[in-house]
Formats: structure tokens, C-alpha cells, sequence
């Protein structure tokens, strides 16, 4: 997801010069709050698109994050990297709490605020161990017998996107030409995915991940998928800033693709 964001932001430089706005130094901000982790915020430069920008004296790594949500606030750790943590873990990250972090940035003030989302329920696959099939015979396949049905709840709606990374050391490729050792699914609204052997490159266990999101993350994959990329038009949820604050519920099973 968080290549996703930083696709999103470079493209943009490619319009016409005429095009773009004058350019105003705003921070860059990207955090996925998860329930049991650590909150974790990264905060950089846009891209300048023109020669010699106007850029703030403000320093990436000494920056005043306050992070705030369940009555409380706590002032985030500075790592290096423009990475801010909530390092003695002080605030929990909570189901259907609202968080917010601010900071003065420009002599501007930066705000943004998420919703954690609940943790997906009735998540279950019609099958664990998906075969391979074999096209060496030719004739028709019916792949649809080859896939497994993921299904959860979804009574309000909500946005679901499926992750899946491959859990073996030294897998075996299914097919040489590709490399892909993990991949996202676009989001969707119903309460249900169709998982097929081929999709996969390796043979092997894979976690297959169901994050329940937010609208402002859904929008950035909807923007992927789109046409327009005029800068004016990205999507985001930080006030005086640029990137993404939101939070991020999950669930997760296993399957196996074998030969």
C-alpha cells in the first residue's frame, strides 16, 4: 500500500508545466494505523515540479507529531527518515476510536483524523489447498472448479481489499516468466473474492490477508484505475498536507497452491 502512495504522488510531475499550480510546499503524510501495533507516521516533501521551489526551513526529523485519540495524546518519537513512532507504545490503537495527528509544518498547522474500522468477521475460504491445473492435455478447463470462494460479513458496505504474500523461504515458481511473490486485489463493497491457482507465481503456503479500509485509502486505488492525474485532483484526508492518515482492520487464513 505504501508503494501505492508514493506511484500516486510522483506521476503528477509529468503534466504539462502550464498545467500545474504554483508550488506550495506541503508535507507529505502517510500512516496506516493498525489495532496492536504501534502508531507509525512518515512525513516527507512533496516532489518539486519546478526548478528552485520555495521549500520550508523546517526540518523532517524535528517535527512535533501529537498523536490523539481514546482522551489521550502523546507526542511521537522522531527515528530518522521523517519516521515518527509511539515508542512505550502509550496509545493503543483502538477499534472504532478516532485518531489525530497535528504538527506545524510552513507555519502551518497539519491536521488529519481516521476512524479505525472493525476487524473483519465470517472470514472463510470453500477451499485451503488450491491445484494447479494442468493445460499440457489442451481441451477446455473449467477454472472456475480450480478457484476458492473467500467470503466474509459485510452487512453495511464497507470497503475490502485482499493482500497475499507467499510464507515459503525457497518456493517453487509456477510460472518462469513472473515474479511476484505477493499482490493486492482491487477494493470492493460485497463480501467476496475469487481466489484462482492462477493468480499465484509459487507453489507453496501464502497468507492471504483481509484488510478492512477506510473511503480515503479506497479512493487512492480507484485514482490508480482512473484517468485523470491532474495534481489538483489527488485524493487526501490531510489538511494543509499531502498523503494519507487512516487506519487499517484485518483478518487472516492460509492457503496452499500445489502441482
Amino acid at each position: 500500500m505504501k508503494k501505492l502512495l508514493w506511484f500516486l504522488l510522483l506521476v503528477p510531475a509529468a503534466c504539462k508545466e502550464d498545467s500545474r499550480p504554483r508550488f506550495d510546499d506541503r508535507p507529505v503524510v502517510e500512516a496506516y494505523l493498525v489495532p496492536g501495533s504501534r502508531a507509525l507516521v512518515k512525513v516527507s516533501r512533496k516532489v518539486p515540479y519546478v526548478k528552485d521551489p520555495p521549500l520550508s526551513v523546517d526540518s523532517l526529523h524535528k517535527l512535533q507529531l501529537v498523536l490523539s485519540g481514546c482522551g489521550k495524546e502523546v507526542t511521537l518519537f522522531s527515528i530518522g527518515s521523517g519516521l515518527y513512532i509511539d515508542s512505550l507504545h502509550e496509545l493503543p490503537i483502538v477499534y472504532d476510536s478516532v485518531y489525530t495527528v497535528r504538527f506545524l509544518y510552513n507555519n502551518r498547522e497539519v491536521t488529519a483524523s481516521t476512524k479505525v474500522p472493525s476487524k473483519p468477521t465470517g472470514f472463510a475460504a470453500s477451499k485451503t489447498v488450491l491445484k494447479v491445473p494442468d493445460f499440457s492435455g489442451g481441451g477446455f478447463i473449467d477454472i472456475g472448479q480450480y478457484a476458492s470462494k473467500l467470503t466474509w460479513n459485510n452487512p453495511d458496505g464497507s470497503y475490502y481489499v485482499l493482500s497475499v504474500q507467499c510464507l515459503e523461504e525457497n518456493p517453487k515458481k509456477i510460472d518462469d516468466s513472473l515474479d511476484l511473490p505477493g499482490f493486492n486485489m482491487e477494493p470492493v463493497r460485497n463480501g467476496q473474492y475469487s481466489l484462482a491457482p492462477m493468480m499465484f507465481t509459487y507453489l507453496g503456503r501464502h497468507r492471504v490477508v483481509l484488510n478492512h479500509i477506510n473511503t480515503e485509502l479506497a479512493l487512492l486505488y480507484d485514482l490508480r484505475t482512473g484517468n485523470s492525474l491532474d495534481f489538483k485532483e489527488l485524493p487526501t484526508n490531510v489538511n494543509n498536507g499531502l498523503g494519507i492518515f487512516t487506519a487499517i482492520n484485518t483478518d487472516t487464513l492460509e492457503v496452499e497452491i500445489v502441482e
